[in-house]
């Protein structure tokens, strides 16, 4: 992750409170973020200035399997 990106992601955590940050290999390079125990995968090259991330359902919708069983 470039450096700009990061101190975009801290303050997304900041501002929304999240509070797990999982940087993973599955599925490509992608940045698992948790908060109330719905999660989101996101490709880092999705990450832009201004980017809302909203948190999905507590389920996967394809796979009908909550997070932490992906």
């Amino acid at each position: 992750m470039k450096e700009k990106e990061i101190r975009l992601l801290i303050k997304i955590l900041e501002e929304t409170g999240i509070t797990e940050l999982e940087v993973t290999k599955w599925w490509g390079q992608r940045i698992r973020i948790v908060k109330n125990g719905a999660a989101q995968n996101i490709n880092e090259q999705e990450l832009r200035d201004g980017m809302t991330i909203e948190i999905p359902p507590k389920t996967d919708s394809q796979t009908g399997k909550k997070p932490e069983e992906l």
